[in-house]
């Protein structure tokens, strides 16, 4: 049976939009548990295994050595640089945006960083088209308004962007600037659309339909979960340029669903796995800061499980969360 990915994608999220969350936001409920439990609820990984686990990953090179990347990995990366130097918008700024990557009819790639959910308005949308492996244009839907006046203005650039990310830093939620927002919205007439329960039926079909991809797909396989968590492993340190230390501490999900990490992405069927950087982790949890440190977060990357190709990498710092 082949399923419409998309069409099934969007009716979960909007079904079940007040129940997921987002890598950033899993990370920072983990931070938070590890602050507010008792030491003896906390997971008990030492960093000498940790190293252990990395290496291992590390000596299944024969896959990374030769690594393959997607066309639309490294025109995110060009874009990610772009949207820094043109609107002063870092990597870590962009957990309060959704990012899609279109390979055109031209051979050009085009990557949107949209203002998640009801941040839309404020924060807008940047384009940045890629060309022969380079921007060729990029523009923000806000681009001539003016960001002067902070949270008051209707236009929220880089300024006001930071100043979200510190005050989700010091109070652990959005309450400080939620309500302009919501001003914001009102003013042009935008409302929320509230989640909508599945019905029991729709849940198991939509069970059965998720299975069943995940039996395709791992039908598929012509590589091994190693060697993709290997080359996924490689591609990461690769396009963000982690360092030695950083790579062997980067820490794949210790929890994996199996049949959850088989998936579609860009219409190719994939293995998706989790990495988690956390450089100053708090005393017993490696996977909860104790201090954000630039680089730290998850990093969720799909594997094509016939080819090999890295499809997909997408960075999320968990500083600030979209939900």
């Amino acid at each position: 049976m082949k399923i419409d990915e998309e069409k099934l994608r969007e009716a979960m999220n909007r079904r079940l939009s007040g129940l997921t969350a987002s890598p950033g936001r899993r990370l920072r409920i983990r931070q938070r548990i590890a602050q507010e439990e008792a030491p003896k609820m906390k997971k008990k990984l030492s960093v000498g295994l940790a190293c252990a686990l990395a290496l291992t990953l590390l000596t299944v090179t024969a896959l990374a050595a030769g690594l393959l990347l997607s066309p639309r990995v490294d025109a995110a990366r060009i874009a990610d640089q772009t949207l820094a130097e043109r609107y002063d918008i870092s990597q870590a700024m962009q957990t309060y945006f959704n990012r899609a990557v279109q390979q055109n009819p031209d051979g050009s790639i085009t990557v949107t960083y949209t203002g998640a959910e009801h941040l839309k308005y404020a924060l807008g949308e940047y384009t940045v088209t890629i060309r022969e492996g380079k921007a060729v244009n990029a523009c923000w839907s806000h681009d001539g308004e003016s960001t002067e006046g902070g949270f008051r203005a209707e236009a929220w650039g880089a300024e006001q962007i930071r100043e979200m990310l510190r005050l989700n830093q010091r109070d652990g939620s959005m309450q400080a600037f939620e309500g302009y927002i919501r001003k914001i919205n009102k003013a042009h007439g935008i409302q929320e659309d509230p989640a909508v329960p599945m019905t029991d039926e729709e849940s198991r079909q939509a069970y059965r339909e998720w299975e069943e991809t995940a039996r395709e797909i791992k039908d598929k396989c012509r590589l091994t979960p190693q060697e993709m968590t290997a080359a996924a492993h490689e591609a990461v340190a690769a396009v963000y340029g982690l360092n030695a230390e950083q790579s062997a501490i980067l820490l794949a999900d210790a929890c994996p669903d199996e049949d959850g990490s088989y998936k579609l992405q860009n219409g190719e069927p994939c293995f998706c796995i989790q990495f988690f950087l956390v450089q100053r982790p708090l005393p017993g949890d490696l996977y909860a800061w104790e201090e954000w440190t630039e680089k730290d977060g998850t990093y969720t990357v799909y594997v094509n499980v016939e080819t090999g190709v890295v499809e997909s990498i997408l960075y999320e710092s968990g500083l600030g969360g979209n939900g």
